[in-house]
């Protein structure tokens, strides 16, 4: 069987380079508990984009992995998502955000408060991208 070669560059968002490959870590086989070892091997094996939210549970052990794993913090790109409030009531439309979804997070006003809790269960300083799903049209 031949081998098929890829030619991936990183693609830019408002300057930003983003590997275009990246590992998800929503749902393993084994919930959460395997997370921080595939992510360990996927960075050994090249990958330099991770993909979390705060809603999979596994921002930490994300965090973990990447403290862990010998390789420049600065070379690593790590994508999350804005963050879900659990507690939120569909009966009660003032308990959700300015989309009228059960994301919360969503309104201007609460994006730093969001960033702040991923930074901190990522355990990182710096150096997360936050998007929502509507954002996709930056990319260029």
């Amino acid at each position: 069987m031949g081998s098929i070669a890829l030619s991936l560059e990183d693609f830019r968002i408002h300057g930003a380079l983003i590997p275009p490959i990246g590992l998800g870590t929503f749902q393993g086989d084994d919930g959460n508990s395997g997370v921080k070892g595939v992510v360990l091997e996927a960075l050994r094996l090249g990958y330099r984009h991770i993909d979390t939210a705060s809603a999979y549970g596994n921002e930490r052990d994300v965090g973990e992995a990447i403290k862990e794993c010998g390789i420049p913090r600065k070379d690593i790109f790590i994508t999350t998502k804005l963050f879900v409030d659990v507690t939120v009531s569909l009966e009660d439309p003032s308990t959700y955000g300015i989309d009228n979804r059960s994301q919360t997070w969503h309104h201007p006003n609460d994006v730093q408060e969001a960033l702040e809790r991923s930074l901190e269960a990522l355990q990182l300083d710096y150096g997360i991208w936050k998007f929502l799903y509507c954002m996709m049209d930056l990319i260029s």
